[in-house]
């Protein structure tokens, strides 16, 4: 195997080990107890959970609306999880059949967010506000036009995309984009796919 195949398979065994454990726990907090089907002709299928608090939360294909609940996963270092984040985003734009439900998902995308806002505050906090701006400025959609087409071919894959807003739509731009910040050349790459 090429050593490039060989890290990408090791990172995303790591990845899957990662959104295993993370997967788990959340289900350990929130067993499922009842199921719920929207009306026939409907694109999403929603799930109700009960979990042992009685409190609720509804899953969808395109989301999770739920109430809140944290769940913390710890590093050792900060290292880990600077290892962590680049694997999960090769992961998520890999263009590969398992990665192509994260693509879209807000879950993944809220995660990543989280996981880049968590490596920022680190560097902030120990007072190194120059490697925080390295992390915020290597992911900005601009600066990852290899994923460009990715996205582009991505986004009218969504069952509403036609009947959207203009707003949901460039939500949902987002979802897809993450963890990458929208800058202004950014910008104008959304309005070229909403115009088409």
């Amino acid at each position: 195997m090429q050593p490039a195949r060989l890290r990408l398979a090791f990172l995303s065994a790591a990845l899957i080990t990662v959104v295993a454990a993370v997967l788990a726990a959340v289900l350990d907090a929130v067993p499922a107890s009842a199921a719920k089907v929207p009306a026939a002709g409907t694109a999403e299928r929603t799930y109700q959970h009960r979990s042992h608090s009685n409190s609720y939360a509804q899953h969808s294909l395109y989301g999770a609306k739920s109430i809140p609940m944290t769940v913390n996963m710890q590093f050792g270092e900060i290292q880990e999880l600077e290892a962590a984040f680049p694997a999960n985003v090769l992961f998520k734009f890999g263009g590969s059949e398992d990665a192509d439900v994260f693509l879209g998902s807000p879950v993944m995308s809220r995660a990543l967010n989280r996981m880049l806002d968590a490596i920022q505050a680190y560097w902030l906090a120990s007072g190194n506000s120059r490697r925080a701006e390295g992390w915020r400025d290597l992911y900005v959609l601009s600066k990852a036009k290899h994923h460009v087409g990715l996205i582009a071919s991505y986004a009218p894959r969504h069952p509403k995309w036609a009947s959207m807003t203009r707003r949901e739509q460039l939500d949902w731009l987002q979802v897809i984009a993450s963890p990458h910040r929208v800058d202004d050349a950014g910008a104008v790459f959304f309005e070229q796919i909403l115009a088409n």
